[in-house]
């Protein structure tokens, strides 16, 4: 071996050593490992693959979507038997750190196996309701506003429900906007959003 050749095996695995010493200096988050460890545990790894399909991808959300929401639990403007427990108590500089977090990850890819016909019929009605104004055109929202697309069907389909019945009381605009269209156009609709 040459004594560059030498060099070069000498400084790879040298780095390779030090990788995981680099990561854990650069991490930002291991304060907080623990209770991330709790939220993993409903809504995956990273908050990519909740357990439950009623359970929201967290992970790539919005940062101050999320940050919003943790605050309305934290509050009790906002009421989960799961989530208000967690948060309840939870300063803002933490519930922060939270959504920080979670919006740095990547939303991870999931496609439902939505007929065609049903898709088209699920278009039209989101198109109609002119939901792309706020969560824009290809429905991935952007700060405040969260991304619907490819968000989990069943959690959808139950957030848009408590929306319109006034279960879920910390959107009043998106209430009312929810009690224009039949349960079965709103059902229609979240078959769409979950499948871009």
């Amino acid at each position: 071996m040459t004594k560059c050749a030498a060099l070069v095996a000498a400084l790879v695995t040298t780095l390779a050593l030090a990788a995981p010493l680099r990561a854990a200096a650069g991490d930002d988050y291991s304060d907080i490992k623990d209770t991330l460890e709790l939220c993993f545990s409903c809504h995956g790894p990273n908050g990519k693959a909740p357990v439950d399909a009623t359970i929201p991808i967290i992970g790539g959300q919005h940062m101050y979507y999320l940050y919003t929401e943790l605050k309305d639990f934290a509050a009790g403007r906002r009421q989960d038997e799961r989530m208000t427990p967690v948060v309840a108590g939870l300063d803002k500089t933490l519930l922060k750190r939270f959504a920080q977090y979670f919006s740095e990850q990547k939303w991870p890819e999931i496609h439902t196996g939505t007929d065609a016909a049903t898709l088209k019929k699920a278009k039209e009605v989101a198109d109609s309701a002119e939901c792309f104004q706020c969560h824009l055109g290809g429905y991935e929202g952007t700060s405040g506003v969260p991304r619907l697309a490819g968000q989990h069907e069943a959690y959808l389909r139950k957030t848009i429900l408590d929306l319109k019945s006034g279960r879920r009381g910390n959107s009043a605009a998106m209430s009312s906007l929810m009690r224009t269209f039949s349960d079965e156009d709103l059902i229609t609709m979240v078959k769409y959003l979950s499948s871009l």
